[in-house]
């Protein structure tokens, strides 16, 4: 359903030509998807990456949408005002502690660093929980209690049909599940 949404969204975007108004407007109605969509990637981002309050959009935006493998390039390009160079650095610690996490339990390091700083951010979260062995294992799943949202999170790998593994975190909150979010 999100793959139908998101090509949906593509094409319209190509149709239609999507302008800076356009995203402004997405942004503002909270639609992160289409502020972040692959045309938009490809088209207006590379017109407009000078403009760092259209960087932060997008860039908050895949963040919002837990599309963080984008975030490499508005991290490069914020970098003209301190709320800028200090939004880089939020994604910049989302994005090191993926790469860290995914490296630890699909690599098997034993131990990742503790004292990074820490965003609010589902990741992070995890991140800190599994740096200080803050959860229990069954089997391959690791299990985090958030006593702070009370929320729990289950986290394993999950083998893609791409031929990559993913790292899966789960969001449950009273036993319900909330959200899926698969990284790579």
């Amino acid at each position: 359903m999100k793959k139908l949404l998101l090509t949906i969204i593509t094409l319209y975007t190509y149709i239609q030509g999507a302008t800076v108004e356009d995203v402004i407007k997405w942004y503002k109605n909270h639609q992160y998807e289409k502020v972040c969509s692959s045309e938009i990637t490809h088209t207006l981002y590379n017109r407009y990456k000078s403009n760092e309050n259209f960087v932060n959009m997008y860039a908050a935006s895949c963040l919002k949408t837990d599309m963080i493998n984008r975030l490499s390039q508005p991290i490069i390009h914020l970098r003209k005002t301190m709320r800028s160079r200090t939004n880089a650095l939020y994604y910049s610690t989302v994005l090191y502690q993926k790469k860290l996490l995914y490296h630890a339990v699909i690599d098997g390091l034993n131990t990742i660093p503790k004292d990074i700083p820490t965003t609010e951010y589902i990741l992070s979260r995890v991140y800190d929980m599994y740096a200080r062995n803050d959860y229990k294992k069954q089997g391959n799943t690791f299990i985090f209690t958030d006593k702070k949202f009370s929320k729990t999170y289950k986290m394993y790998i999950q083998n893609a049909s791409d031929g990559f593994k993913k790292l899966v975190i789960e969001s449950y909150k009273d036993n319900k599940k909330i959200k899926t979010r698969l990284y790579w």
